[in-house]
């Protein structure tokens, strides 16, 4: 009798012991969520100063370097540098000149006309020409 009161006894407290919930696959399966947050910004910059535009310029030479072959000039409010390559094409008034001729003489106060690819505030000039 003894040994049928203690299986009850055994019996009822495993029944009353809290138990937790069986996981049938085992510890392999587990659930994970992971949350990204994206932001977006812009910038916008004034056109006159976009990197790497093709455009055209005008305005009045304000500095000349005949021997470096470089000059600045205002064009809208804005100052450009402007700088040659081997490719540039030299014009005074429509007449075809050398790059020598073009930058022989100070053009300082000048108004000259510069088509070419803009970088900043720098024009690598595809022509040059002078306007009189």
């Amino acid at each position: 009798m003894k040994k049928i009161v203690l299986l009850f006894l055994s019996a009822g407290l495993m029944a009353c012991a809290p138990q937790e919930p069986a996981n049938t696959a085992g510890d392999a399966t587990k659930t994970t969520t992971t949350t990204t947050e994206t932001t977006a910004s812009a910038t916008t910059a004034a056109p006159s100063t976009s990197s790497d535009s093709a455009g055209d310029w005008e305005g009045n030479a304000l500095t000349w370097n005949g021997a470096g072959q470089t000059f600045t000039f205002e064009d809208d409010g804005q100052t450009y540098t402007a700088v040659v390559t081997n490719q540039t094409i030299y014009e005074d008034n429509g007449k075809p000149i050398d790059a020598a001729t073009f930058f022989g003489t100070d053009r300082t106060g000048q108004d000259i006309e510069v088509d070419g690819q803009l970088s900043g505030t720098t024009i690598t000039a595809s022509k040059l020409e002078i306007d009189d």
